[in-house]
């Protein structure tokens, strides 16, 4: 017999795309979970997010998922 982990959510979070100046990043940040993550590993997490919108916009339809080996990545745009 063997085990299957349910899916867990290990990230979560929500963000604005507007401007920040250099050393402001954090004030993207609308929400994140889980909230005891340092601002490095929030803000890098997010930095991937932006990087992969930004990259697909290029393309027809804008990515709404990314599959990798031991992770899925979900991505809903909010704004038009």
């Amino acid at each position: 017999m063997f085990v299957v982990d349910r899916p867990k959510v290990l990230e979560l979070f929500i963000y604005t795309r507007d401007k920040c100046e250099v050393g402001d990043e954090y004030k993207k940040i609308l929400y994140f979970f889980p909230n005891e993550k340092s601002l490095d590993d929030k803000l890098n997490s997010i930095g991937l997010s932006e990087a992969i919108a930004t990259f697909t916009n290029s393309f027809n339809s804008p990515c709404t998922s990314i599959r990798t080996k031991n992770t899925k990545r979900l991505f809903k745009s909010l704004t038009p």
